[in-house]
């Protein structure tokens, strides 16, 4: 096999010669040996020496040898390159770790009396690179490697909308202004955008099995025909179905776990079915937390804290009603020790402790202003949650319902003492835009927004929580835009106790909480 023909491994990266850039060194008699189209790209194949190794049609078929100069030459050669270049010559002392830079510089500056008959084989390796795809280009390229007799004769390009783009040092140089695109091309460019923002494209549906949203593109009608549904049937450690009675037994769903809202399959969980696996994402997988019941929707934030069996943090609620409008602003911080109830609600006399209400305006909180903020107190809506969260979750199941300390809240009003502060302008200077218009922040009817913000201040650890909402009060009364109040100085942890998120935010996400001990050994078990 001649040395040429074996592929060289290592050395960088290679690199190319355009036609523009050897068009004037081919030995002659071998110009033929140029692809057949405009632009044609070579790749350095190996340097001999014609006194040694003459250079015949026979023995070098497919290649082009080229007279370069080596000042030109070396540039686009690589390590592998230049280590046989320099023992054509009989360069001495260079070796693979010899820096790159310093054998092209010998080879730059080197004379010998080989350099006459020295001569660089290139080889085409593909044809000019395809047009633009909005250009209008038909070309025909013939085999560059096929016999000089049997070639095709060279077809020129049918241009009409598309200019070939310049070889060699020219290519480099972009025209500027660039020529106005054609009718064709702006139609074109505007079609396929229409295409790509199609609703199809960029609507979203949930997915019956994984209940994951999806390009609707992506999913399928459900049901689809021959899929067999028979691994997605109910576990009784995944799923659990609602109790309206203590007298009910705790049973598991029956059927397959799907999401009732949905009506499409996406298209990961189709061909998972149709292989005859469990989709990883799949709501039979462990991952079903069933709908949220109306018993736990629609609670006010001081209805939420009533039932949160786990207490994790205190709030300071600020309402700033103006004329017209009222807004509200909430600031939570993690206590230093978690309060775990096993009473629910606690007494009145805990609030306290638990949440400051601060109530800011021209004039003070009527009953019908009180009755719009967050801190409203439902006493059936309360009792609803609760005996819904005892039946259902499993956390609750040992949960004392204290109905002597529900009646204690006043139905539709606020569980704690309010602090008023008179102002008149109620908008907070820190948080206005330099373009405000001094309009009031917040809703003129109907339940008022609540912002959550963060907290900045010094170290309030060794004051009593009404020392600390008083400092609040003063702060506010002078300007301030935050409070300082005392807070753990690390989150409180989470690991090794799957049973605290459910207790902390029962109405949030998973209400029909069952315990993630016997989910994760299933899940094992079963090799999901």
């Amino acid at each position: 096999m001649p040395p040429w023909k074996k592929e060289s491994t290592g050395g960088g990266q290679r690199y190319t010669f355009e036609e523009n850039d050897i068009s004037m060194w081919i030995v002659p008699g071998f110009e033929n040996r140029l692809a057949q189209v405009d632009g044609g790209v070579y790749h350095y194949v190996n340097h001999i020496n014609t006194e040694i190794e003459p250079i015949t049609a026979e023995t070098h078929l497919g290649l082009i040898p080229v007279r370069m100069p080596l000042h030109d030459l070396v540039i686009n050669m690589n390590m592998t390159d230049l280590l046989q270049a320099v023992r054509v010559h009989g360069i001495k002392g260079f070796v693979r770790n010899t820096h790159i830079d310093m054998m092209r510089q010998a080879l730059q500056h080197h004379d010998c009396k080989v350099c006459p008959h020295a001569v660089t084989l290139l080889k085409s390796v593909r044809k000019r690179k395809a047009p633009s795809k909005y250009a209008t280009v038909i070309e025909e390229v013939e085999d560059v490697d096929a016999p000089a007799a049997k070639r095709k004769p060279k077809v020129r390009a049918a241009v009409r909308d598309y200019e070939p783009q310049m070889s060699g040092s020219t290519a480099r140089m972009s025209r500027f202004p660039p020529e106005p695109i054609t009718d064709r091309t702006r139609d074109t460019i505007i079609e396929e955008w229409c295409d790509a923002h199609n609703a199809s494209n960029l609507q979203e549906v949930g997915c019956t099995v994984c209940g994951q949203l999806v390009k609707i593109r992506l999913t399928q009608v459900m049901p689809v025909e021959g899929l067999d549904l028979s691994g997605l049937h109910a576990n009784s450690d995944f799923t659990r179905l609602e109790r309206f009675s203590v007298s009910e037994p705790v049973k598991p769903l029956t059927g397959p776990v799907l999401d009732a809202r949905c009506d499409r399959i996406c298209d990961d969980c189709r061909v998972a079915l149709e292989k005859g696996k469990v989709p990883m994402m799949a709501l039979a997988n462990g991952l079903w937390l069933g709908d949220v019941p109306d018993e736990l929707q629609d609670l006010y934030y001081a209805e939420k804290l009533l039932i949160a069996k786990i207490r994790h943090n205190r709030c300071v609620v600020r309402v700033k009603s103006g004329m017209h409008k009222m807004h509200a602003n909430a600031i939570t911080f993690a206590n230093p020790t978690v309060h775990v109830y096993d009473t629910l609600p606690p007494p009145r006399s805990e609030m306290d402790d638990v949440i400051s209400f601060i109530f800011v305006g021209p004039c003070k909180p009527t009953k019908k202003d009180l009755e719009r903020t967050p801190l409203m107190i439902r006493r059936v809506k309360v009792a609803r949650a609760l005996e819904w969260l005892k039946l259902n979750n499993e956390y609750y199941a040992d949960l004392i319902i204290s109905y002597e300390n529900l009646n204690q809240y006043t139905d539709y009003g606020c569980p704690v003492s309010i602090a008023y502060r008179e102002t008149e302008d109620v908008r907070d200077p820190s948080t206005q835009s330099a373009d405000n218009d001094g309009e009031e922040e917040g809703t003129s009817d109907g339940r008022c927004s609540l912002v959550i913000q963060g907290l900045v201040g010094g170290d309030f650890g060794n004051k009593t929580w009404d020392e600390m909402t008083a400092i609040a009060v003063e702060h506010l009364a002078k300007g301030g835009s935050s409070m300082a109040v005392s807070h753990h100085e690390s989150p409180q942890s989470i690991y090794h106790n799957p049973g605290l998120y459910p207790q902390m935010f029962p109405w949030l996400s998973v209400p029909y909480y069952i315990s993630y001990d016997n989910i994760v050994p299933a899940i094992v078990r079963n090799g999901r």
